[in-house]
């Protein structure tokens, strides 16, 4: 697994369990649970998290080390303001991305119709 990977879980999902998973329940006056999820997974603090790593043989961060993690926690409404920021350049990214698949998908079939017609006996 990815030790220190943050992700929001729906209320809908409450009650599901898993090895090696913390469960932090944030204070919903003070913190955003998406915002913490994704000042988690920034690159700095998965580099600190990464140090925090204590297993050998699989990663592992037990609770101790991850509640030493330094967050930066602005206001509520500058936190909303980041997480909505950040949801729409992921839908960007997740369009674009599709957007690249089809265009390399299209790619390989004129790739195989160019080879299939220089090729044809």
């Amino acid at each position: 697994g990815l030790p220190g990977v943050a992700a929001v879980v729906e209320a809908r999902h409450a009650g599901y369990a898993a090895i090696d998973v913390l469960i932090f329940k944030p204070d919903p006056s003070f913190v955003d649970s998406h915002y913490l999820a994704y000042y988690i997974n920034t690159p700095h603090s998965q580099a600190l998290i990464k140090r925090m790593n204590n297993g050998v043989a699989q990663s592992h961060v037990g609770l101790t080390s991850i509640a030493k993690l330094p967050v930066a926690v602005p206001a509520l409404r500058e936190q909303r303001r980041i997480v909505a920021a950040l949801d729409a350049a992921r839908r960007r990214a997740g369009a674009f991305d599709a957007l690249a698949a089809r265009g390399l998908a299209n790619c390989a079939r004129m790739r195989n119709a160019i080879l299939a017609e220089a090729f044809a006996v």
